[in-house]
């Protein structure tokens, strides 16, 4: 017999995006992806407990309160870990730093 594929429907996923579904617990923060005018795009990763598998949930919200309430793309998909490695920069010691102000 085939594995028994998962079903999500909009409100499974709104129970796992507001911690409310037992078999889904959030692994990471909450991310701003990216924003327009009238929404803001969200992600946030999701551990399945029954079967230790991990989900991206990706989501728009209304930007303002006038946007609050319509339908937005949201989108369920199965992710893993890996381990990157990040530059960042860092202020030099005694180094150059200019300052000013924009007119």
């Amino acid at each position: 017999m085939g594995k028994r594929m998962m079903e999500i429907n909009n409100e499974t996923f709104s129970e796992i995006r507001w911690d409310e579904h037992e078999d889904f617990d959030s692994v990471t923060d909450t991310n701003i992806e990216d924003q327009s005018r009238w929404s803001i795009y969200k992600s946030c990763v999701y551990k399945q407990k029954s079967t230790g598998k991990f989900f991206k949930a990706y989501w728009g919200e209304g930007a303002t309160e006038y946007q609050e309430g319509q339908n937005e793309y949201w989108s369920f998909t199965e992710v893993e870990p890996k381990e990157v490695l990040t530059i960042v920069y860092s202020n030099v010691k005694d180094g150059q730093n200019f300052k000013g102000f924009i007119d």
